[in-house]
Formats: C-alpha cells, sequence, structure tokens
C-alpha cells in the first residue's frame, strides 16, 4: 500500500515518517514529543495524530462481543478545548472548574467480554438510560450473559434482548454469588492513567481518543505478541480512512450541546428564542 491511499492520504511526509509516527503514539508520547523524534512540526503531528486515531476507529466498528460481558458507563466533562470564542455555547471557564449539571457530563459506555474484546463508545449526555444503553446493542452480537450494576435500565435492556443478567450491587465488589466486575471497572481506570499525559481532552475529539486506547488494550491482550507491531501497522495502514486536516478541524461534535447549553441563551445559542 502506498503512502498517498488510505489514512496516510493528504499527509505531506514520507512513508518512513508516518510509520515512525505510528510507533511514537503506540508509546504515548505528547505531541511535541513526537514531533521531534519524526522532525515534523507540532501542528503537523497533531493532524497525524487525528488521521491515525480515524482509522483505527473504522477498524474498531468490525468488533463484536460474545459470551460474558462486563458494561458500565463513565463521565466525563464537557471539554470545549480549541473552540474558537464566537463558536463557544457558554462563558469561557478557568481550568477545573465545571458545572453540576448532569446534563454537563459525557456519558461513555464501556464494556469487555470473556475473551477480552472490548469497546468505548459515546452513547450521550447526562446519567445512563435505556435509550444510551441501547446505543451498545450492535456490539453485543454473541452475548449471552451481561454483568451491570443494579440500575434499572440495565435490567430492562438484557431482559428485551435475551441475555442472562447478573447485577452487582452499587457501592459493592461482588455479588452473593462471586460476580464482579472488575474487568471493565480495570479498564475504565487504565484509560484514567493512559490519558493523563493529554492535559485535557476535547469532547470533539474523545471518541478517537478512546478508540486509540482499546486499540492498543486489544495489542497488549493479543495472543502472537510478537507480531503485534507489524500486525498493527498493517491493520491502520490498510484502513480505508481518508480524512484532510480541515475535517479535522470541523469534526462535529459527538453530543447536542444544544441540550447542554441551549438554555443559556449565550454565545452561539443568543438568538434562539425557545426557552425565552
Amino acid at each position: 500500500m502506498s503512502c498517498a491511499e488510505g489514512p496516510a492520504e493528504y499527509v505531506k511526509c514520507k512513508a518512513a515518517t508516518w510509520l515512525r509516527f505510528i510507533d511514537c503514539e503506540l508509546h504515548r508520547m505528547t505531541i511535541r514529543e513526537s514531533a521531534l523524534k519524526c522532525g515534523i512540526s507540532a501542528p503537523q503531528a497533531f493532524f497525524l495524530r487525528h488521521k491515525l486515531q480515524e482509522a483505527i476507529g473504522e477498524i474498531l466498528d468490525g468488533i463484536a462481543l460474545s459470551g460474558r460481558v462486563e458494561m458500565d458507563g463513565k463521565f466525563f466533562r464537557i471539554n470545549l478545548k480549541g473552540t474558537k470564542p464566537e463558536n463557544m455555547p457558554r462563558p469561557s471557564k478557568h481550568r477545573g472548574g465545571g458545572s453540576v449539571d448532569p446534563n454537563h457530563r459525557v456519558m461513555t459506555i464501556w464494556a469487555i467480554d470473556e475473551n477480552d474484546n472490548m469497546v468505548a463508545k459515546i452513547v450521550g449526555l447526562g446519567p445512563e438510560s435505556r435509550e444510551k444503553i441501547d446505543k451498545m446493542l450492535p456490539r453485543l452480537k454473541g452475548c449471552t450473559t451481561l454483568v451491570t450494576d443494579d440500575k434499572s435500565c440495565y435490567e430492562g435492556f438484557a431482559r428485551d434482548n435475551g441475555f442472562r443478567h447478573v447485577q452487582i450491587k452499587s457501592g459493592t465488589y461482588s455479588n452473593l454469588q462471586g460476580d464482579t466486575m472488575n474487568e471493565v471497572n480495570s479498564l475504565m481506570s487504565d484509560f484514567d492513567t493512559w490519558a493523563c499525559r493529554c492535559r485535557g481532552i476535547s469532547t470533539r475529539h474523545l471518541q478517537g481518543y478512546l478508540d486509540r486506547f482499546v486499540f492498543q488494550k486489544l495489542l497488549c491482550y493479543a495472543k502472537e505478541a510478537m507480531d503485534r507491531p507489524g500486525a498493527e501497522l498493517r491493520a491502520v495502514l490498510s484502513s480505508s480512512a481518508a480524512i484532510t486536516c480541515g475535517k479535522i478541524l470541523k469534526k462535529a461534535m459527538p453530543i447536542d450541546l444544544y441540550e447542554a447549553y441551549g438554555k443559556w441563551g449565550y454565545g452561539i445559542f443568543a438568538d434562539d428564542k425557545t426557552h425565552s
């Protein structure tokens, strides 16, 4: 495959540089560190990162979970990093500040099966609900047992889709039968550690970072460990994903900002009269 196809399309660098950059990303280097090692500018490294994540996202679209599946939700604050002042839906906040409104939290659903296949997906704003959990159904084609906490939305989801449902009471480590959610809880905790060097992830690009983390975890769990680096490079470069720098900058939000901030009537929603 040439460097002018798939995820490497529109990349103004040599194939060797592109491959070296992928290796940098595997080793969790920062944008500046990767740029220095690859001999490119920080802005170019930024665009290469998001091209890579676009390709990885396409690869992960085909993952389905089977057998025993642990599932849980994880919140993230809405992060508008990189948004121009004229495009803001709310006043800018100091670093570390955040609203307590549950609708100002991005909900992600995480799941891992008995074969170490895993998924992390943005499903909307606010707490777990049946509508949000239903978005995970296409990934549970082979699921037989669903292990979750005791929220009622999971109970109805499991019943309606014919899954045996194992519940772990919130605030406890296991149920009376010894079942736990160790795997999915560990997965979410590992992401926090993995992402700590990012200094805040924009909600606009959050799914890409979730995908890259999951992809790297899958590589670590691969049986043929000696072939992991080569397998990853072949998988990424064989992806048909192609994205221009302009599309990266204009990437659509994975959540509805109006749902979170429309009633405030600020910035991009200043002329809206719905909530006046």
